[in-house]
């Protein structure tokens, strides 16, 4: 996946690959089956645990406001002042460790299926899950399930369930 598209868990998880944390961890359940993801650092959302990582590699960020829309830029120089990484984000902290990401792993990272976003696939009736980095690449992936005629793979319709573990609600705009 793009650490420049990361969000949510991936990217929680991929600052925690960084920073040589226990990985495995992240996919067991408590006793009783609770989640575990309740109970992990949010470093893109927290202050408090991506603030400290922010500081300590140095990472600046600039506010930029693009066609009317807020993005965030983050850069990373090595300590003798050397260009690491640059990323954008929707906030600081996005911004900041996609950066951190980027110049730990690079630009692209493999992550771990449950941490991808979920989908669900319909197609004449039928219906199916899968898990993906985009939502092109989840309608590519329940096309190869599904094995449509090449005339009807637009038939194929696939929406977001699951957003980095979280469940997806649509509701209609009246």
């Amino acid at each position: 996946m793009k650490t420049s598209e990361l969000t949510g868990l991936a990217l929680d998880w991929a600052v925690a690959k960084c920073g040589g944390e226990n990985l495995d961890y992240w996919f067991e359940k408590f006793t009783g089956g609770a989640d575990r993801r309740a109970f992990i650092t949010k470093y893109s959302s927290n202050w408090a645990q991506g603030g400290p990582i922010i500081e300590r590699e140095k990472i600046t960020l600039d506010y930029l406001k693009v066609e009317g829309a807020i993005r965030w830029e983050a850069r990373h120089f090595d300590d003798a002042g050397k260009f690491r990484s640059l990323e954008y984000g929707p906030t600081p902290l996005i911004a900041a460790m996609r950066c951190y990401v980027a110049s730990k792993l690079g630009i692209d990272v493999d992550i771990p299926d449950g941490l991808k976003n979920g989908y669900i696939a319909f197609f004449n009736g039928r219906r199916v899950e899968v898990y993906a980095e985009s939502l092109y690449q989840a309608q590519s992936k329940a096309i190869e399930i599904f094995k449509p005629a090449k005339s009807k793979r637009h038939m194929v319709h696939v929406h977001l369930a699951e957003e980095g573990g979280v469940p997806v609600i649509h509701t209609p705009h009246y």
